[in-house]
């Protein structure tokens, strides 16, 4: 393609990227957005790019999520230098420490016999973490800022030298069903000097709560792969700052261990069949435009896939070999499991 053409096809290609944006599929997005501007680079063509560019509002955004968005997936399939944590019948957790950094990761997988939407439910409605995990001392949204955008706090109660942590955090969720068969929620930490909300105006700063230590959530995606329609592979990729001057990495090891596997045995539990509170939100007037967005992408994405029919019919995919918790023989994980597994508990 020579320069002129190229410029030609410009204006439409941004606008095709905006739209993607808008529809949440911010995958797409970023990967139109880094080839046009490799392929300007090639015909020295940037500054068409640019003046085009300018035009939009959500251009500067759609950068600042595409090294998010692919950051996250690339946490997500890579394999080189994490050590296993945890291997069972259904749940997987790597760790890995950033050499000179004070920030961990881990990853955590699991399988979980329930449809997408009730797990993004359970993830979704923050206000109500302190339902399904006990060691959320209190969770707030503080402001949504679309369908799928929204900013909250969080603050844990844990076991000393973690002791009680805070962040604020901005989240979004992400529409990869066409090209990557996922949808996913990014969260990384509120950056206050650039993030603003649905007006255009910077976030009001929420104080960390007295006697709190404020930690960083560098990344934290979740990702939802529809294996049936109502049996979902779940991962989890957490790249932290724990604000601990010292961190032995066998501990963070264990604690990410013992922590990664309470939170999917608690997804896989609630997620079967959703606590009443979460029900509710599913048809709350003012809280289900979320989750009719999620239920049509994928039913579209079964519809391809003809299996619309089992997706309406809502039934659980049986596999009567998985063990619905890899922890011991409880009927619902709770706060005495994880405890179990701090203790040495397999």
């Amino acid at each position: 393609m020579d320069k002129t053409t190229f410029e030609a096809q410009v204006p439409s290609r941004v606008s095709a990227i905006v739209s993607l944006f808008h529809a949440e599929k911010h995958f797409q997005a970023a990967r139109s957005l880094l080839a046009l501007t490799e392929e300007a680079g090639v015909l020295n063509a940037q500054g068409a790019v640019d003046t085009e560019c300018a035009r939009y509002v959500e251009i500067p955004l759609i950068r600042q999520i595409e090294s998010e968005v692919l950051k996250t997936l690339e946490l997500l399939r890579s394999e080189e230098g994490w050590q296993i944590s945890y291997e069972g019948n259904n749940t997987k957790v790597w760790y890995r420490q950033s050499a000179n950094s004070s920030l961990n990761t881990f990853k955590v997988e699991g399988t979980l016999l329930a449809p997408v939407v009730n797990v993004a439910a359970l993830l979704n409605e923050i206000d109500l973490f302190g339902e399904l995990f006990w060691f959320m001392r209190q969770t707030k949204e503080t402001e949504r800022v679309s369908r799928t955008r929204t900013a909250f706090s969080i603050a844990t109660s844990l076991f000393w030298p973690l002791s009680d942590r805070f962040a604020n955090v901005l989240g979004y969720a992400v529409d990869g069903l066409d090209e990557d068969e996922c949808m996913m929620i990014v969260c990384r930490d509120m950056d206050y000097d650039v993030d603003v909300n649905a007006k255009g105006q910077k976030f009001a700063k929420v104080p960390v709560p007295k006697g709190a230590v404020p930690m960083r959530a560098e990344l934290i995606g979740w990702q939802f792969v529809p294996i049936e329609p109502t049996l979902t592979t779940v991962r989890l990729v957490a790249h932290v700052d724990l604000n601990l001057s010292f961190v032995p990495s066998a501990f963070v090891n264990w604690a990410s261990k013992a922590f990664a596997r309470h939170t999917i045995a608690t997804l896989d539990h609630q997620a079967k069949q959703l606590p009443p509170a979460h029900q509710q939100r599913l048809v709350d007037p003012e809280r289900r435009q979320v989750y009719d967005w999620i239920d049509g992408q994928l039913r579209s994405y079964w519809e391809k896939k003809g299996k619309a029919d089992v997706y309406d019919g809502g039934e659980l995919h049986n596999d009567p070999g998985r063990k619905l918790s890899d922890v011991g023989n409880a009927t619902g994980p709770d706060k005495k499991l994880v405890m179990q597994m701090m203790k040495g508990g397999k």
